[in-house]
């Protein structure tokens, strides 16, 4: 399942849920919030699956940042758009568009039909 936000620079393109933690939430916590609000979808079984440091620069000041990749269980399939998201959508394969679309590729294959951990 990924989102399409509503910001300038994103437009277009489609993301996983995610955002900032909220201070003292947990890394699962923070994951099962972005998702509520962003796709209005509950989940059960998070799994994180990597963990990674991006560094974000504007040209004159860089910021660092991590980013927590999970898989979960959808508790249903249906999706509502957040205030800040365009669309939510379930796709069948990735779409080539897709931010940090090789971030998530060996993670999409493992959930493919028939696949357990």
């Amino acid at each position: 399942m990924l989102v399409r936000v509503g910001t300038e620079s994103t437009t277009g393109r489609w993301f996983t849920p995610g955002g900032l933690l909220e201070p003292g939430e947990r890394t699962d916590e923070g994951l099962r919030r972005e998702v509520r609000e962003e796709a209005g979808m509950d989940l059960t079984d998070p799994t994180l699956t990597r963990i990674i440091h991006e560094t974000v620069t504007d040209g004159q000041r860089a910021r660092h940042g991590y980013f927590a990749q999970f898989i979960a269980v959808a508790r249903s399939t249906d999706l509502r758009a957040g205030h800040e998201v365009l669309e939510a959508r379930w796709f069948d394969n990735l779409p080539p568009g897709m931010a940090f679309r090789d971030d998530y590729l060996e993670d999409f294959q493992k959930i493919r039909p028939g696949t357990t951990f």
